[in-house]
């Protein structure tokens, strides 16, 4: 498994989590609820691992909602305080 989803997995158990306003209003458009989102990264699997092209590491995740369909959530780890950090969610097409 890749580290940086370990780290952000870690982060969520531990309730250090920051949700961006964009991933909040794109929830709030798309309909996702904001615990599937962040309680659905314990499951979460990589698609895309953007660690090297930022500041701050992030990763493409694939997830699911309480009801079975797929949400994908763009996840930052804040390195200076340990935040996992949601910077946006959309059904994937």
């Amino acid at each position: 498994m890749n580290q940086l989803l370990r780290q952000i997995q870690h982060a969520v158990k531990l309730g250090n989590v920051r949700i961006s306003d964009h991933a909040l209003s794109r929830m709030l458009e798309r309909h996702i609820d904001v615990l599937d989102a962040v309680n659905g990264v314990e499951h979460a699997k990589l698609l895309e691992d953007y660690s090297t092209t930022r500041h701050e590491p992030r990763i493409l995740v694939v997830q699911t909602e309480i009801d079975g369909r797929a949400i994908n959530v763009v996840w930052e780890f804040a390195a200076d305080d340990g935040d996992a950090v949601m910077v946006t969610v959309f059904h994937p097409e």
